[in-house]
């Protein structure tokens, strides 16, 4: 695998393990939310104010974890492309390989003539 692949697979790694700890950070956050608005739904009008500011942080909260959830699905993608190209990068190597070690072998001429013809098809 070369450099520039194996540094996709560590930064989609660390965007994973980000991510992970945004949504634990934001679900805490939305408890901590709801349980703000019980409290101030308990205290009445005296903490009527507060409403707002819970609402907010809910609402910050749930953007927070589906942006995450998102973003992990795009990673998601991103990883399984990755490995989609270095496995085809790795077989076009090995194919390559082989090619030129049969570079001298008596029927290598027929196996051209074949690519050539199902190229034009």
């Amino acid at each position: 695998m070369s450099d520039l692949a194996h540094n996709y697979f560590v930064s989609v790694a660390e965007i994973a393990a980000k991510l992970d700890q945004a949504t634990h950070i934001a679900q805490k956050l939305s408890l901590t939310a709801s349980n703000a608005r019980a409290v101030a739904l308990r205290a009445g009008e005296r903490a009527a104010g507060f409403r707002p500011l819970t609402d907010f942080i809910d609402r910050l909260a749930e953007i927070t974890i589906s942006s995450s959830k998102r973003i992990n699905q795009l990673a998601a993608i991103l990883s399984q492309t990755l490995a989609e190209k270095v496995r085809a990068d790795t077989a076009i190597a090995h194919f390559n390989a082989v090619y030129v070690r049969a570079k001298n072998s008596p029927y290598i001429d027929w196996f051209e003539a074949l690519e050539v013809a199902l190229i034009e098809k």
